[in-house]
């Protein structure tokens, strides 16, 4: 067998990018920050939309990489083809423009900005969680995801009466260790399927919320950090019913080793982490990917 076949078995885990932009130095800018900070990427360049559009249909790219502004088919006719191809419709896309516009965010969703000129350093790790975190339809929905960090966000600064304030997400990669010291999983249904959500709390933090839950509930046997998980829920599905979509508890778990199975399980998979900070520690709301825990709707 001639080395080249053997050389292509091996690169199984190549990922493939699509580079979108008119200017060719922008585009050698690029290739050479991502080639040379991202290993096993194969990036596959195109000068406007129209030569773009023609690679959609043949491959599957894991990220895409596109300006706004191009001669022939934009960068917006290039996303409406992305949204309606049959491999690429999922495909997380990044836009590189001079020109960020707020309606893009309301008219396609799972798309992010960044804004000309780049930093390098926030390009590479915006592609490297993109490509960590995988096809759009296998991660937490955005806007529930959303309702999950703000509920956290809100209910904990009502509970401790700390100051709490998110900072930016961070992508768990298969066998990372899940972000805390204690757990309080939720499984929730939506859209047909089975989402997964822990929460991973430091032990200072986690403390503090159990001493003031339990002053607030006195004659209560039920363990203050499921109160707290069930109290963050509750408002999840009000916020998600007034979207008009529905969202159903499946199970919740407070789980305090990182023995336990559940634990052990949830560390394979990977997983977007949205941590909120405060002076007592932080509380990590980590959304498993959805590849190995999707279920065949009820």
């Amino acid at each position: 067998m001639p080395d080249k076949y053997i050389m292509n078995a091996e690169k199984v885990d190549v990922k493939s990018i699509l580079l979108v932009d008119d200017e060719e130095d922008v585009r050698a800018l690029i290739k050479q920050h991502l080639t040379s900070s991202i290993k096993d990427i194969n990036i596959i360049e195109a000068k406007d939309g129209s030569e773009a559009m023609a690679k959609l249909s043949y491959q599957t790219f894991h990220c895409i990489l596109t300006d706004i502004q191009m001669p022939k088919k934009d960068g917006v006719d290039l996303i409406e083809k992305i949204k309606q191809s049959n491999l690429n419709a999922t495909t997380p896309i990044i836009v590189v423009t001079g020109f960020p516009d707020d309606q893009l965010l309301e008219r396609f969703s799972n798309i992010t900005f960044v804004e000309k000129p780049f930093d390098k350093s926030v390009l590479i790790q915006l592609v490297e969680s993109q490509l960590k975190l995988g096809k759009m339809n296998q991660r937490v929905a955005a806007n529930v995801l959303n309702a999950f960090v703000d509920a956290t966000e809100s209910f904990l600064k009502q509970l401790t009466q700390l100051e709490a304030e998110f900072t930016s997400p961070l992508a768990k990669a298969p066998q990372d260790q899940l972000k805390g010291d204690i757990y309080a999983l939720v499984e929730f249904k939506h859209v047909g399927a089975i989402s997964k959500i822990c929460f991973g709390i430091d032990k200072n933090l986690a403390a503090q919320i159990v001493k003031t839950i339990k002053e607030g509930n006195l004659n209560s046997n039920t363990n203050p950090l499921e109160l707290f998980l069930s109290a963050i829920f509750k408002t999840v599905v009000s916020k998600m019913q007034e979207e008009k979509q529905n969202i159903s508890l499946v199970k919740k778990q407070i789980v305090t080793s990182n023995e336990d199975f559940t634990i052990q399980e949830l560390n394979s998979l990977k997983a977007i982490v949205m941590p909120i900070k405060t002076s007592l520690g932080h509380i990590y709301v980590q959304a498993m990917h959805l590849e190995n825990t999707r279920k065949a709707a009820a």
